[in-house]
């Protein structure tokens, strides 16, 4: 082939190459601007995405913290950090600072209670609102256990026709039956050398000294086991049974407690028809024949209480099956005497379990007399005595000394479960709280 030919095919072939290098040079690199651009683009994405997600995180938190500010507030003693009012009061706050942001917390609703709503705002005016309900609730305590229909300390007797339904009898003294004693629990007896005499026992007999003893149930003794019977098994040289203290009760606490609603000052005759507590009476409290009182809280007397013939007390039925209490006490004076008369009914809110705690402090034999036909209390001399006469009924008894007298009935047993009767009482320590579920955002 002549040369010149050969140079032209050479220089059309190289031209072409470069043409090709060109378009491939070209084409990766728009590919690649192209990619550049989506990456960049996908950065900046990412980064605005990430941004609105902080922010939206950031103002979640600013109102979650409204919420927890408000029950804080809703909770607090003091308006100090709460724009001025706490507690029933507290209403909410608006553009408090917190972070980089702020919130605003408004509450609505009445009584115990609230729904509260609180805005989260950023820097830049983003927001996140947040609703929840909350509700002011007073837990129930139990402080004082009777774990025992009768319970004494110094001295007890038990007169004819008494009765002890189911709960057992816990003495630190001797238990001395007269004629047509109903026992129809266990007793027993935790004084060294202590005795049961003359007793039929629906249940367990446990003391050193058995003596004229019928017992249903076993017998447990320790020195002597004469003229006595047992339906179950007779365990001789049986330690004697630990003594057991006499029921707590928190005076402090029951005190502030009627302080809570007020004092009346020297002595109050309470009219029919009439609802009384919480408060605290420094003088006598005088329940006259024919007036009843609605109960609605703890009550506090300084001085005596007397119900005449055919008065009462009733729990309000709001308490359900919780409890409170009526006590006569001074705090420095040996005084604060009882005295229920005949037919006085002294209940509870009429559900199982609600009963009204009678007690006095005062340091005598005599502290509480409680006269025939008496029902649903519990009667509690922690340093004195309490008589129980005729005919008269209630769930349990403790005291130094302890009478029970024709006739009369402790119902332990249908009023309570044996070894659980405890008063389940309020106290106006509460506190508010988020109900569980209601929390949303908006």
């Amino acid at each position: 082939m002549p040369r010149r030919s050969k140079n032209l095919i050479h220089r059309h072939q190289t031209g072409r190459d470069h043409g090709l290098t060109l378009i491939s040079t070209t084409v990766i690199m728009t590919v690649a601007f192209a990619l550049g651009v989506s990456l960049i683009s996908y950065m900046l994405s990412s980064r605005r995405a990430a941004h609105k997600f902080e922010v939206q995180i950031n103002t979640l938190q600013y109102a979650e913290a409204g919420i927890q500010k408000a029950l804080y507030c809703l909770n607090a003693d003091t308006g100090t950090n709460c724009g001025g009012t706490y507690g029933h009061n507290y209403a909410g706050e608006s553009h408090h600072p917190f972070n980089d942001g702020e919130f605003t917390v408004t509450l609505t609703g009445t009584d115990d209670d609230r729904v509260i709503t609180s805005t989260g705002w950023g820097a830049l005016g983003q927001k996140t609102t947040v609703k929840a309900a909350a509700r002011f609730a007073i837990p129930p305590i139990r402080d004082t256990y009777f774990d025992y229909s009768l319970m004494v300390i110094d001295d007890v007797t038990l007169d004819n026709e008494a009765v002890i339904d189911s709960g057992p009898i816990y003495s630190d003294t001797d238990v001395e039956c007269l004629p047509q004693t109903d026992i129809r629990s266990d007793v027993y007896v935790s004084k060294p050398g202590g005795r049961i005499y003359k007793c039929t026992i629906d249940g367990e007999a446990h003391a050193d000294d058995l003596d004229s003893v019928t017992a249903s149930g076993d017998c447990y003794w320790l020195t002597q086991f004469k003229n006595s019977s047992c339906a179950g098994t007779v365990y001789p040289n049986e330690p004697t049974p630990p003594a057991q203290p006499l029921p707590t009760f928190d005076l402090d606490l029951w005190r502030a407690e009627a302080l809570y609603g007020g004092t009346i000052t020297g002595d109050y005759s309470a009219p029919d028809g009439s609802s009384l507590g919480p408060v605290q009476i420094t003088g006598d409290l005088e329940v006259e024949g024919g007036a009843f009182v609605n109960m609605t809280g703890p009550i506090w007397v300084m001085g005596d209480i007397h119900f005449e013939e055919n008065s009462g007390i009733t729990l309000d039925p709001s308490f359900g099956e919780l409890s409170s209490v009526l006590f006569s006490d001074h705090p420095t004076l040996n005084q604060g005497r009882i005295i229920i008369d005949n037919n006085v009914v002294i209940d509870g809110s009429g559900t199982p379990g609600s009963y009204i705690l009678v007690l006095s402090t005062m340091a005598d034999p005599d502290a509480i007399d409680v006269s025939n036909n008496t029902t649903g209390a519990i009667f509690y001399a922690p340093a004195g005595g309490v008589t129980v006469n005729n005919n008269a009924s209630c769930a349990a008894v403790a005291g130094l000394e302890v009478t029970v007298r024709n006739n009369a009935e402790l119902l332990y047993g249908d009023l309570g479960l044996p070894g659980e009767l405890a008063l389940q009482t309020l106290t106006s320590e509460g506190f508010w709280d988020l109900v569980s579920g209601t929390w949303r955002e908006l």
